[in-house]
């Protein structure tokens, strides 16, 4: 190794150890000769105390190295020894215990700081907060922090991601006025008391046919959701920029679904007369549920609540159909017929969004 690259990497680990604390005599010692021996020498007392605020950092170190090499350090025998008994000093200490830290400020510039609630949990030095190296204006207000300890097994374990679920609604200028606000509340209130909380709900309103390959693209979701109108056309009912009706037919959505389809399993047309583009998306697509017929607000809702009920309680998409159907049906609504489940490529009591046994 290169003199000068030697005295460099002695002070970086020294720097970085025998500022620690409970760190070895043999070590603090080392490296305070080291540092005594440059400052008195090479009056690099400023450059060294620099990098010791931070060892890291390639642009001090270069610092250091520049103005030894300038020195002609490279040639000075006594300070290469000091720099190889301080890495051998380091080679005999134990590896260091990690440093956990819930928060740290190095060398920033604020006009003040509040934290609060910070949490910083685990094995070895734990620290809560550490500030170094501050400039601060005003005040530095800290408070809530809980530091030490371990984390519990359940909490160290990966948590599982969230299963997305996009519900896109329209309800354009000129068309019945829908409950769609509902609807998103009863599925939202289904999932939150629903035994495995594993969804997440994003919804989009006003839906207009340019926002959609924007919004899969987005939020790459697992379910995809739309409620709305539909037409005796077989279309759903989108809008345009003045809020006006915009039809998408059944091939350009399973156009756009054979394109963005790597995250999706499930699509639902909860709305009238979309049976036919559920068949067409199902080309492309797991599962997918359209309706047949006109659809009544009350009986969509009831659909969608004990459908992602169902779901949210590791049930199949297939009994989670079933149970929508059922509660129409329970509700005394004449609708139970209306939902339709495509799914030609995989069996739909094979998909489960939530595994119970896991």
């Amino acid at each position: 190794m290169d003199p000068i690259q030697a005295i460099i990497t002695a002070l970086v680990a020294g720097a970085s150890a025998a500022l620690q604390t409970g760190a070895a005599e043999i070590v603090k010692d080392a490296y305070s000769h080291l540092k005594a021996y440059l400052n008195r020498h090479y009056q690099v007392g400023g450059a060294v105390a620099q990098l010791e605020k931070r060892p890291d950092s390639d642009a001090r170190r270069g610092i250091v190295q520049e103005e030894l090499t300038d020195a002609k350090a490279a040639q000075d025998q006594t300070l290469a020894q000091l720099a190889q008994k301080l890495l051998e000093a380091l080679a005999t200490q134990p590896p260091p215990i990690d440093h956990i830290k819930g928060v740290s400020l190095q060398e920033i510039k604020a006009a003040a700081i509040k934290l609060n609630d910070i949490a910083a949990q685990g094995a070895g030095n734990v620290i809560g907060v550490e500030i170094k190296g501050a400039e601060v204006g005003g005040a530095i207000e800290i408070s809530g922090v809980r530091a030490g300890g371990s984390l519990p097994t359940a909490q160290l374990a990966a948590t599982p991601p969230k299963i997305k679920i996009l519900f896109l609604a329209a309800n354009p200028l000129d068309t019945p006025l829908l409950r769609l606000d509902e609807e998103v509340r009863a599925i939202d209130q289904a999932l939150r008391q629903a035994e495995y909380r594993s969804f997440d709900i994003r919804s989009h309103w006003a839906v207009r046919v340019d926002d959609l390959q924007e919004l899969l693209l987005r939020h790459q979701p697992d379910i995809v959701h739309f409620s709305g109108h539909g037409s005796q056309r077989n279309e759903i009912i989108l809008q345009d920029t003045a809020g006006n009706p915009a039809p998408v037919r059944a091939s350009a959505l399973r156009s756009l679904f054979r394109v963005l389809k790597d995250n999706i399993r499930c699509v639902v047309l909860n709305a009238c007369y979309t049976a036919e583009q559920a068949t067409a998306i199902a080309e492309v697509i797991d599962c997918v549920i359209g309706m047949s017929d006109a659809i009544t607000d009350t009986a969509s809702i009831q659909f969608s609540t004990a459908f992602y009920r169902a779901l949210g309680y590791g049930q199949s998409v297939q009994t989670a159909f079933d149970l929508g159907g059922n509660l129409i049906d329970l509700s005394n609504l004449l609708e139970a017929h209306k939902p339709v489940l495509i799914a030609d490529r995989i069996a739909p009591d094979a998909i489960r969004f939530v595994d119970p046994k896991a």
